[in-house]
């Protein structure tokens, strides 16, 4: 969300966020790859993901879809924390898993609302749509990396930027 300050994105994402309700999800693409064994538990990872709107103007509902990749590196020491410093290709770099989530959101708007706009659905998507994807994407990650006989990983709870001089 780089031409929105976050104010402005609250702002159009709030009309959509009363009129939206997600009705299912589903897995669309999945690809993951276990480059090797990890020599020990300590590791870090990288989570990036890109939400995008698919809508028609008249629909009733809209679909938020979201690519997500994640890089899992292992490092030496249980405080080397610095999962911003792991990169695809970097020897360290144990496993990868990138997939794709769908989120079918059904519109309630009245009669007299205005359509919903594409600037107020993208920004619905990177915050809303995030938090709504968010438990799905923790879950399938965990279930992949327990598969790939990985120690447990734990991926945190979707936070957004905040900067309380903004509000």
């Amino acid at each position: 969300m780089t031409s929105l300050n976050l104010q402005e994105a609250r702002h159009f994402a709030a009309r959509i966020a009363a009129r939206a309700d997600i009705r299912e999800v589903r897995l669309l693409e999945s690809n993951f790859k276990l480059n090797r064994m990890p020599v020990n538990d300590h590791l870090v990872y990288k989570l990036e993901k890109d939400p995008q709107v698919e809508y028609s103007e008249g629909d009733g509902f809209f679909v938020i879809t979201s690519r997500y990749s994640l890089l899992i590196a292992e490092v030496e020491h249980e405080s080397a924390n610095v999962p911003n410093q792991t990169e695809e290709g970097e020897e360290d770099v144990i496993a990868m898993v990138d997939f794709k989530l769908a989120g079918l959101f059904e519109l309630n708007m009245r009669e007299d609302d205005d359509a919903p706009r594409i600037d107020e659905l993208m920004a619905y998507a990177w915050s809303m749509g995030n938090f709504a994807l968010h438990p799905y994407a923790r879950e399938y990650i965990s279930n992949v990396t327990s598969r790939l006989g990985l120690p447990p990983l734990t991926i945190n709870v979707l936070q957004l930027d905040y900067d309380p001089d903004k509000g």
